[in-house]
């Protein structure tokens, strides 16, 4: 869809406009959050809820990756790219390594760690003591996130930046993209399109990346189903617990 087209810049217009509202939500969140904790820590009417507010750490944590994750999406906005707009002097090059840079980054690190971040917190108040102090759970919960999102960034590293090696010191030309036995569409992370007489890089999904992304998808909602599950149980008493395993029984 070429860059001059009314419905691209409607559409811009309007993700750029949430993008600044999760933006404003999650600075509020933040500051919220911070202000609560501050109050419990003071020993007033809240200070029982202190165990209760213990993973203060990982909501913040949450509501950064959120953040970040919309400000990635900046990068491939073809409204940006627009005469008059933040990435419209940039040279062609450097609009293509941004797309890269925006393949890597949102969806190998901000969109699987927020995702994770929210899963840790679901998993957290299955504990057997969910209001006990958290101290070391929350230093845990940062630590499996990152690694549970290391091997989607790293394979997100290898067929988005190390694997198309573009040759730019001689030229961008599309058949040097990519392997050579391979459609470039599969490590293809933008188009080069014509605007205003000049060259202009739209970011693209490459396929390996969705492919990527697809599998964490996959693992994370199979987990996530799981703990919903548990959920139920520990929320449903006994009774209601046998009607919903009579009910299951029926419906297989």
């Amino acid at each position: 869809m070429p860059l001059t087209s009314a419905t691209v810049d409607a559409f811009g217009i309007v993700t750029l406009a949430l993008i600044v509202l999760i933006c404003c939500v999650g600075v509020f969140c933040v500051v919220y959050v911070l202000t609560f904790r501050s109050k419990i820590n003071r020993r007033g009417r809240f200070y029982a809820l202190r165990d209760f507010n213990s993973p203060w750490r990982v909501r913040i944590i949450l509501v950064t990756f959120a953040v970040l994750w919309g400000l990635t999406e900046l990068i491939r906005l073809p409204l940006l790219r627009r005469k008059g707009w933040l990435f419209h002097s940039l040279r062609f090059q450097w609009q293509a390594n941004l797309c890269r840079l925006y393949a890597l980054f949102s969806l190998g690190f901000a969109e699987p760690c927020f995702f994770l971040t929210a899963l840790f917190l679901v998993r957290g108040s299955l504990r057997e003591a969910p209001f006990t102090p958290r101290r070391r759970w929350n230093s845990k919960v940062i630590a499996f996130v990152l690694g549970f999102c290391l091997p989607v960034f790293v394979l997100q590293l290898l067929f988005v930046v190390i694997s198309p090696a573009l040759k730019f010191h001689k030229g961008y030309k599309e058949d040097r993209e990519g392997y050579e036995k391979i459609p470039p569409y599969f490590t293809r992370t933008f188009l080069e399109l014509e605007a205003n007489n000049r060259r202009v890089a739209a970011c693209a999904y490459p396929l390996f990346s969705s492919l990527v992304l697809a599998l964490f998808a996959v693992s994370f909602l199979i987990y996530f189903l799981y703990l919903g599950w548990k959920m139920m149980l520990v929320v449903i008493n006994r009774k209601l617990q046998a009607r919903v395993y009579s009910l299951v029984l029926v419906v297989c």
